[in-house]
């Protein structure tokens, strides 16, 4: 994963940061490598994702949202509201970004073959533009490259955009309306 990961920061530059996790103490069920704006993070904003299924059937190489500081901060239903909106927006914004021809499927469903539960629920919640790659058909390096370069260019753009923006701080607004309510308790 390292690897992977190194190789894939050579290939798309300085302005996103790359992770990857095979877990943290343990074996992921569904290890995964992240490529993100440093404003966005894995727990709360925008990012690409690849995920390997827990059963190393497929591979999905996503643009999703974190859900983990949403829900902890205002619950699940006001979360997947907010996820709901982001969804929106990004779909349709995302869908006049990529080319004509592009392999993406904008429904954002995916199976990652995961116990319930956990990140994995998580991962499958967040999708929202996907693209599954099944194990026994796996692109050549070049044409995974070019399938990334594509959505990372719709991701920069999409970021630039206003909506996303207001967006962004409409959560904040929220945030900070927590805390507030939180202190004078």
């Amino acid at each position: 994963m390292e690897g992977i990961s190194l190789d894939l920061q050579r290939s798309i530059g300085e302005r996103y940061v790359v992770r990857s996790s095979m877990g943290c103490g343990s074996w992921a069920r569904v290890p995964w490598i992240a490529v993100s704006d440093p404003s966005e993070t894995t727990q709360h904003g925008l990012y690409i994702q690849i995920l390997f299924a827990q059963d190393m059937s497929c591979v999905y190489v996503c643009l999703g949202q974190g859900t983990f500081r949403l829900k902890t901060a205002f619950g699940a239903e006001t979360a997947m509201a907010h996820l709901s909106s982001v969804c929106e927006l990004v779909r349709a914004r995302v869908s006049a970004l990529l080319p004509p021809d592009h392999p993406f499927d904008l429904s954002g469903g995916i199976d990652l073959k995961a116990d319930r539960g956990g990140l994995a629920a998580e991962y499958e919640r967040g999708a929202i533009v996907t693209l599954r790659l099944p194990a026994e058909d796996l692109p050549s390096e070049a044409s995974m490259h070019a399938t990334l370069h594509t959505l990372l260019e719709a991701y920069a753009a999409l970021l630039d955009e206003p909506g996303y923006a207001e967006l962004k701080v409409r959560v904040l607004l929220l945030l900070l309306v927590l805390v507030s309510l939180l202190l004078d308790e």
